[in-house]
C-alpha cells in the first residue's frame, strides 16, 4: 500500500515536469518566431527618398511600384507632372524619386490665346511640346532659349509678306517756249499734254495679318508723259524778209544754227548778246553789220570751228529760244 502511494506521486511529478518543459518549448518557439518575423520585416523594408518642390521626403516600404509608394505616402501627382523613374517602375532600396511639377504657361499665337500645363524648361521646349511651329520670319518673345516659370506669357507674332502692284499716273509738265515765228503778245499750244503711267511693285509686311510696313521694290514707266508745250511770241524780235528801207550790198542764203551762252567771250573780245553772229571770216568779215531773216539785226562778232562757208551761228539769250530756233536756212543781208 505504501509502495503504490509513492509510485503514483512520482508519476505525477514526472507528468508535471514534462508539461512545464512543453510550455517552455512553446514559449521559446513563439519568441523565436516573433524575432525572426520582425527581423525579416525590417530586412524586407526599402528606404526611398522623394524629391518634390525642393524638399526631400524619406519613407520605408516593403516594395511595390513608384506609383503605389507615392500613393501610400500621400503624395499626389498631377496628369502633367513628370516622375522619374516612371510610376510603373518597382522600387528598390536607396531609390530617389524626383517629381517635376507642371507649371502654367500662356501662349498667345497671333490672335489666339491658350493656356498650357507643362514641365518644359525653356520657351522653345514649351512650343515644341504644344505642337506650335513658328515660321522662319515669325517673332517670338521672349526668345526660345529663355527659361520659363509659372505664369510665363509667350507671344508669337506671325510675319507674312505679299507683293502688290499699283498703277500710278505720272503728271505731265508744261513747258513755255519763246518763238520767233509768233507775233509778240500771242501764245499758241504747240503740243497738248497727256499723263503717263508707272507700274509700281510694293512688298507689304504684315504682323498677324495687319500691315506694318511696305517697301517699293520695283518701278517701271509703262507710258511716258507728254509735256504740254506753249509757244510764246517774242515781242520786237520777229522779222520776216527785209524791211523796205533796208540798205544792203548783197544777200547770202545761209544755214543758221542757234546757240546760247558758252561761258566765253566772242572772238572780238566782247560778251555775246542778242544780235551776235558767228561767221566764217572768209565769207563775212568780222564786224560786218547784218540783217538775218526771221532774227533781225545782227553783227559778225564771233567765229566757230564748225562755222565754215555759208554757215552762221545766231546767239539767243536763253536755251529755250535757242531750241525753238534750232537749225534753219535763212537769207542774210550784208548791210552797207
Amino acid at each position: 500500500m505504501e509502495w503504490q502511494t509513492i509510485k503514483r506521486s512520482e508519476i505525477l511529478r514526472n507528468l508535471a515536469g514534462a508539461r512545464r518543459r512543453r510550455i517552455l518549448q512553446l514559449v521559446l518557439a513563439g519568441i523565436l518566431f516573433v524575432v525572426l518575423a520582425c527581423g525579416g520585416y525590417a530586412w524586407a523594408q526599402k528606404e526611398i527618398t522623394i524629391l518634390d518642390r525642393g524638399k526631400e521626403i524619406r519613407i520605408r516600404a516593403l516594395g511595390g511600384t513608384v506609383g503605389s509608394v507615392l500613393e501610400k505616402a500621400g503624395v499626389a501627382v498631377g496628369p502633367k507632372d513628370t516622375v522619374e523613374p516612371g510610376l510603373n517602375v518597382r522600387v528598390r532600396d536607396g531609390m530617389r524619386v524626383r517629381i517635376t511639377r507642371a507649371i502654367q504657361v500662356c501662349v498667345i499665337d497671333g490672335e489666339v490665346e491658350r493656356v498650357f500645363l507643362t514641365c518644359a524648361r525653356t520657351v522653345g521646349e514649351v512650343l515644341r511640346e504644344c505642337g506650335i511651329d513658328p515660321g522662319g520670319r515669325d517673332l517670338i518673345a521672349p526668345p526660345p532659349d529663355t527659361p520659363v516659370r509659372d505664369g510665363t506669357t509667350i507671344n508669337i507674332t506671325r510675319v507674312t509678306t505679299r507683293v502688290e502692284e499699283k498703277r500710278v499716273p505720272i503728271p505731265y509738265a508744261t513747258r513755255r517756249e519763246n518763238s520767233v515765228t509768233i507775233p509778240s503778245g500771242q501764245v499758241r499750244v504747240a503740243q497738248a499734254g497727256s499723263p503717263g503711267e508707272e507700274l509700281q511693285r510694293w512688298q507689304v509686311i504684315l504682323h498677324n495679318g495687319k500691315e506694318v510696313e511696305r517697301q517699293l521694290i520695283e518701278r517701271k514707266v509703262v507710258k511716258p508723259p507728254r509735256d504740254k508745250v506753249i509757244l510764246v511770241g517774242m515781242a520786237g524780235t520777229v522779222s520776216r524778209g527785209a524791211p523796205p528801207d533796208l540798205r544792203y550790198s548783197r544777200v547770202i542764203n545761209m544755214r543758221s544754227t542757234a546757240y546760247t551762252y558758252t561761258g566765253y567771250n566772242t572772238a572780238s573780245g566782247v560778251p555775246p548778246s542778242r544780235g551776235t553772229a558767228a561767221v566764217d571770216p572768209n565769207v563775212i568779215p568780222l564786224g560786218t553789220r547784218l540783217y538775218v531773216e526771221g532774227y533781225g539785226p545782227a553783227r559778225a562778232l564771233d567765229v566757230g570751228s564748225s562755222v565754215k562757208g555759208n554757215r552762221i551761228d545766231l546767239f539767243f539769250p536763253t536755251r529755250t529760244e535757242a531750241l525753238a530756233w534750232g537749225v534753219r536756212w535763212v537769207n542774210v543781208y550784208i548791210l552797207e
